[in-house]
C-alpha cells in the first residue's frame, strides 16, 4: 500500500497543477457510470505516457474501493489546503 499512497501523491499533483481535482472529485463520486469509460481511455493512453501511472489510474478507476479511497484521499488533502 506504500506504493499506492506515493502513486496518489503523484496523481493529487497532477490533478492539482492542471485543476482537475473538482473534475475528478466529481467523476468519482456522481459520475460513477462513466467511470469505466475514463478507465479505457486511459488504458488506451497508456502507450503515448511513460511509466505506469496511466495503466494504475485507470485500475483505480475500474474498482470501486481504491476509486472510493482515492476520493477521501483527494477531500482531505482539500480539507488540508
Amino acid at each position: 500500500m506504500e506504493k499506492a499512497s506515493s502513486e496518489w501523491v503523484n496523481w493529487a499533483q497532477i490533478l492539482q497543477r492542471y485543476h482537475l481535482t473538482g473534475l475528478f472529485s466529481f467523476l468519482l463520486t456522481e459520475g460513477s457510470p462513466l467511470k469505466i469509460l475514463f478507465a479505457q481511455f486511459f488504458y488506451l493512453a497508456d502507450p503515448f505516457f511513460p511509466g505506469k501511472r496511466i495503466r494504475a489510474f485507470g485500475k483505480m478507476l475500474e474498482n470501486p474501493n481504491y476509486s472510493e479511497k482515492f476520493l477521501n484521499f483527494l477531500q482531505d488533502l482539500n480539507k488540508n489546503e
